[in-house]
């Protein structure tokens, strides 16, 4: 029995532990041979300080296996050091290995790791003039493996020089430390009389050999002083560097973490005049920013500058003193509150109330900023300190009387006629250029936001237009029809109809089924019954088979369960005819057939795909399983390896389970190893009770709220808490508006204030800064606004940055939830697109925008719910559109 296999799977690995904090795993060659006496370390991800320390050190037995404790409580440089980092192999005669535990970290999980044979790979390192430099020290930095995620992995310091190789007269080094199927992002060149700096290799050349130019150092210099202009002596400086390669459409992309110069290179600190030089600072061609500390003062970071010619200055922000601040926490009735916790964004500065309700807070940063209190049997309560001032009372509720205010959606903050409006003026300009020159994606991204804004234009535009791909019109009649859906059902029915492809064609009609009111059941099956004849009619492929288990899910949703069965089994048959190898087309069938049975499903995925397929297959599996089928979803959950996919999974699997069995979806939801997810868990269960048990729904969303309220402050593997916290909220207004308020300021409350010189802004750091007030301006765009400070001030200087400094996606929804109007003068002022690519950074800000600009409201918050919420995917469509 398949289902029973996996659990037995499963039950065999946990036995195979020696207890938790444990990392156990086996390493062996290409032949499957187990390898001895291999050198195995546990290793952070990079730290604050640029620095990836090794935390526990190994080696294999004689049978290849390796059991390394993770160290409790794990400290480098005064911060906590998330133990999940990576596990490193190596071993003479090998290539490297490696395990990413951010990808696959769990107490139960063997991390079987496979070492190739060595292969020499040669780098050459040469001046400007293309003369090779000799002796310079070649190691690998950033790699991406099987075992780890896209973007790479550092490795650790400490390996850094064991794996390097010396370059010879010309520049060239053979690099013997590596297997032929390791990609290296970048290289560690340590360069005589230059230091060390990291050379990013293009994605070509990253199994390959690769040569890069290592132009000279470059004199940094800089003045340190206060907001108000005056010098600061003996400030901290540091220099951070980031480098990157040209792309086939000539934008640069940059490593996800940059890294610190070591120190030692020149003066590190300002002098009585606040100057600073460092005469040998990052090398030419690459950009670099500077962090400036000095006692009594809030950090400061510079933008990215980029280097060239012999000398750079880099201007640093003024610091901001930071202050001290009092003041009382009350109840309602102004009566002391004794033994409050009084304390900052990321619980940085930290005191307690005294006999009177006072407390004293030294260290808090300039304002704005905000301020939170919480004692047991009171509610969570934060406020914003906008002025100057040093004193501030914060009034608590009891837990038993209402929150000070009742916090709901907000409506939106111009009206949608205004803000189409706005939406024409950003599109038009590059929808223009896409429809003249542009190729097809291009196209196709610009023109669906006429979905909301002009759906015939579609069509008459599909009709002029050349494209390469006859699914690019397929795709944009689609849109054309769900746009025209609102306003005339049976038009847009009409113009399904000439979609081309019969599987698109079928997935129009299941949209469009979706699309009318709940109350014409009659046309919803019409439809259904018309997509089930064009997905049974279309050609073999991955599309046909998926869109035949939605019309399957869809006539189950509306109880016509012997349809469903019927059509599930004709594309069963149809699958398990397929060569295994064919059988990644059906992945998402698979998914749809576990409402039935999971078990056959399992079984056509059996040793078919690659290991991250199984893992969204298995998720989807379970996913659908869990109504009907508890028990095996369980064990197909248990079987997953990749945290990635349990996150999306548990919450939706919670929620499915709990009306036919909410114990085991207790279980489940207690399970999850970190709070921010057990709080996702706990609220989706909430939702799945919410109609057969308002009691127990109830008492499951306390439990989410206590998860948030038990987030330990530092703790790495809870980096996204406060976006934990904000993503349940549309959930939490519709289970129990009175507690909204809580769960608001915790959001805010779990965000770091203080800058991370790793953050880049121009990348992913953008996002992440982002999301957050994105997420809660539908309740406080005041709030939203004041954490989003950072991010609006780096878009207003982006056309004075360095190259690779562009505008995200999520940077320009946060900007234009919370004032549209701002939003398009930041798109308007961006640099003129570089190309007609959509994937041109300026081309996808107007699409963004305008998209989000365009939409109504409901589903304007669903998109940003479905990309910028940490359990986004989990509530998409099936518990979204039930709100």
């Amino acid at each position: 029995m398949v289902i029973g296999s996996l659990g037995m799977f499963v039950a065999l690995v946990a036995a195979s532990q020696v207890g938790r904090g444990v990392v156990v795993g086996e390493v062996v060659d290409a032949a499957g041979r187990p390898v001895a006496g291999a050198e195995v370390a546990l290793a952070a991800g990079t730290l604050r300080d640029g620095s990836v320390p090794v935390l526990a050190a190994g080696t294999t037995d004689g049978s290849g296996r390796f059991h390394l404790r993770r160290p409790p409580g794990a400290r480098a440089g005064g911060q906590p050091v998330d133990t999940a980092g990576a596990v490193w192999i190596r071993k003479d005669g090998f290539g490297l290995g490696v395990s990413d535990l951010l990808r696959e970290d769990r107490d139960d999980r063997v991390h079987r790791v496979t070492l190739e044979p060595a292969a020499a790979r040669r780098v050459t390192v040469v001046d400007e003039k293309g003369a090779g430099i000799p002796g310079v020290r070649i190691a690998p930095r950033i790699v991406v493996a099987e075992g780890t995620n896209y973007l790479g992995v550092a490795v650790p310091d400490a390996w850094l020089d064991r794996l390097a190789a010396e370059a010879d007269a010309g520049g060239v080094a053979e690099v013997r430390s590596l297997g032929r199927l390791m990609d290296v992002r970048g290289y560690r060149a340590t360069i005589p009389g230059r230091g060390a700096h990291t050379l990013m290799i293009p994605f070509a050349a990253s199994r390959g050999d690769a040569r890069r130019t290592a132009g000279p150092p470059v004199r940094l210099a800089s003045r340190i002083a206060d907001d108000a202009g005056r010098p600061i002596a003996g400030a901290s400086v540091e220099v951070w560097v980031r480098t990157g390669v040209p792309q086939d459409d000539g934008r640069s992309t940059y490593f996800l973490m940059p890294e610190r110069l070591p120190a030692g290179r020149g003066p590190s600190s300002s002098g009585p005049d606040g100057t600073v030089e460092i005469p040998d600072g990052p090398l030419r061609g690459s950009s670099c920013r500077l962090v400036a500390r000095a006692e009594g003062f809030e950090a400061a970071v510079s933008g990215w500058v980029a280097l060239s010619g012999e000398k750079v200055d880099v201007p640093v922000p003024g610091l901001r003193r930071l202050r001290t601040v009092e003041g009382r926490v009350v109840d309602r009735g102004g009566a002391p509150v004794v033994g409050a916790s009084v304390f900052t964004q990321g619980r940085s500065v930290r005191a307690t109330t005294d006999a009177v309700g006072r407390f004293r807070l030294e260290g808090v940063p300039p304002a704005p900023t905000f301020l939170f209190a919480s004692k047991e049997g009171f509610r969570f309560r934060g406020r914003m300190l906008e002025g100057p001032g040093a004193h501030a009372t914060i009034e608590l509720a009891r837990a038993d009387e209402p929150p000070a205010r009742i916090m709901r959606t907000l409506p939106d903050p111009i009206p949608l006629d205004e803000s189409r409006g706005l939406a024409r003026r950003v599109l038009d300009p590059a929808l223009k250029e896409a429809i003249a020159k542009g190729d097809d994606a291009s196209k196709l991204w610009l023109l669906r936001v006429l979905r909301w804004l002009d759906p015939p234009a579609i069509l008459e535009q599909v009709e002029r237009i050349k494209v390469a791909r006859g699914t690019t019109a397929d795709y944009l009649k689609g849109e054309a029809a769900l746009g025209i859906a609102p306003a005339d059902q049976d038009e847009a029915a009409s113009v399904a109809e000439t979609i081309a492809d019969r599987a698109y064609r079928a997935g129009t009609l299941v949209d469009l089924a979706d699309a009318a009111p709940s109350s014409d059941r009659a046309r919803k099956l019409a439809l259904l019954d018309r997509a089930a004849e064009q997905a049974r009619a279309a050609e073999p492929g991955s599309n046909k088979y998926f869109q035949m288990g939605e019309v399957a899910e869809h006539w189950l949703e509306l109880g016509e369960r012997e349809k469903a069965r019927a059509m599930l089994a004709e594309g069963f048959a149809l699958v398990r005819e397929l060569p295994p190898l064919k059988r990644t087309d059906a992945g998402s069938f698979l998914g749809h057939m576990a409402w039935l049975d999971p078990k056959a499903a399992v079984e056509l995925m059996r040793g078919v795909g690659p290991d991250r397929w199984h893992e969204r297959i298995l998720a989807n599996i379970a996913i659908r399983a869990a109504h009907e089928h508890p028990a095996e979803a369980e064990e197909v959950l248990n079987a997953f390896r990749e945290p990635t996919w349990r996150v999306n999974a548990v919450p939706r699997i919670c929620r499915r389970m709990a009306g036919k069995d909410p114990d085991r979806a207790r279980r489940i939801a207690a399970s999850q190893p970190v709070s921010s997810e057990r709080a996702y868990a706990w609220t989706f269960l909430a939702l799945g009770l919410r109609a057969s048990d308002p009691a127990a729904s109830r008492e499951a969303l306390d439990r989410a709220v206590a998860e948030i309220d038990a987030v330990a402050p530092g703790d790495p593997r809870e980096s996204w808490s406060g976006n934990a916290a904000a993503s349940i909220l549309p959930l939490v207004e519709e289970l129990a508006p009175d507690v909204v308020e809580e769960v608001f300021w915790h959001a805010v409350a779990l965000q770091p204030a203080d800058e991370d010189p790793r953050e880049d802004l121009g990348g992913n750091g953008g996002e992440g800064r982002s999301d957050l007030p994105l997420l809660l301006s539908r309740y406080d765009r005041a709030v939203a606004a004041t954490l989003l400070a950072p991010v609006d001030e780096y878009l207003r200087g982006i056309p004075n940055r360095a190259d690779g400094d562009n505008a995200t996606p999520a940077m320009i929804l946060a900007v234009g939830a919370i004032d549209p109007r701002r939003a398009v003068e930041v798109v308007e002022g961006l640099p003129k697109a570089r190309s007609r690519s959509i994937n041109d950074s300026t081309n996808w800000a107007r699409q963004t925008l305008s998209d989000q600009l365009a939409m109504p409201p409901d589903r304007r918050w669903m998109r940003i719910w479905r990309f910028h919420a940490g359990c986004g995917i989990a509530m998409f469509e099936d518990v979204y559109r039930d709100l």
